[in-house]
């Protein structure tokens, strides 16, 4: 009992940093007691802050805006390298490439309409802006084409990644 009180002793006089290495050690060793010492060593504090669920969903939006941007453009910059490349290969006369390119370029422009879309509908379940999420993420909303017939299941799939980066889904 003595070696437990001198080791719960000893925590108390590391840092932070140290204790939660080894809790974290503890923890997959599957050490609960000695966690539980470790953690019981760490100083108690208090804190004033603002409120967890404003700060819950400021932080959603703010993570579903960078979603946005991220996937935006990834879209806008595969699209346009597509493009090129299919301009590139038509020029010189490979005419099979150049239609395949061009081909990719529009099934990532189909993408970006469906992500922009899947933004559009989260925003008004959500009550936001989608304009300001739009100028967050640096794009205007204008992309390449407005297809008539979007494909829902693109839509949807956007829908889920935007809104489980937004914690939007529990």
């Amino acid at each position: 009992m003595k070696d437990v009180d001198r080791i719960s002793r000893l925590y108390a006089t590391l840092t932070n940093r140290e204790r939660a290495i080894l809790v974290f050690k503890h923890l997959v060793e599957g050490d609960k007691e000695e966690v539980r010492r470790i953690v019981g060593s760490v100083p108690m504090k208090s804190y004033r802050c603002a409120d967890l669920e404003y700060e819950r969903l400021y932080d959603g939006i703010w993570d579903m805006g960078k979603a946005y941007e991220a996937e935006y453009w990834f879209l806008e910059a595969m699209a346009s390298r597509r493009m090129l490349g299919g301009l590139y290969l038509d020029k010189r006369g490979e005419t099979e490439e150049s239609e395949k390119a061009f081909q990719d370029f529009s099934e990532y422009a189909m993408e970006a309409q469906a992500l922009d879309a899947a933004l559009e509908d989260i925003c008004e379940e959500q009550g936001l802006d989608v304009s300001v999420v739009r100028k967050f993420g640096g794009t205007d909303g204008e992309l390449y084409f407005r297809p008539k017939d979007l494909d829902q299941e693109m839509i949807e799939k956007y829908k889920t990644r935007l809104s489980r980066a937004g914690g939007f889904l529990k």
